[in-house]
């Protein structure tokens, strides 16, 4: 099997940041698989929006139209980009920005 072959079975990526000060602030961000074609940047309960703000993510019954537009991406490349470009905007840690709302 490929390398390729094999990422077309994965769900979910982690991305590590470059730095221990980032590593501290961020915890865990991770790229997961939401549906056949959709990806969500995630950190705890939170999910990363268009604008680069955290939402509190519901249950699933109670995520509207709205909200899974705002906060899912068509590929986990594109996720994973909008994802790595974030976490470049705040090198000393973004979690506690979701964390003081």
């Amino acid at each position: 099997m490929t390398d390729e072959e094999l990422l077309a079975y994965a769900t979910q990526f982690t991305l590590i940041a470059r730095t221990r000060a980032m590593r501290d602030a961020l915890n865990e961000l991770l790229v997961e698989a939401r549906s056949e074609a959709t990806w969500a940047i995630i950190t705890g309960n939170a999910v990363l929006n268009h604008d680069g703000e955290w939402e509190h993510e519901p249950m699933p019954s109670h995520r509207s139209d709205d909200f899974i537009a705002r906060t899912r991406w068509p590929s986990a490349r594109e996720a994973i980009e909008f994802a790595k470009r974030h976490i470049e905007k705040y090198p000393s840690g973004y979690k506690e920005d979701y964390n003081s709302q």
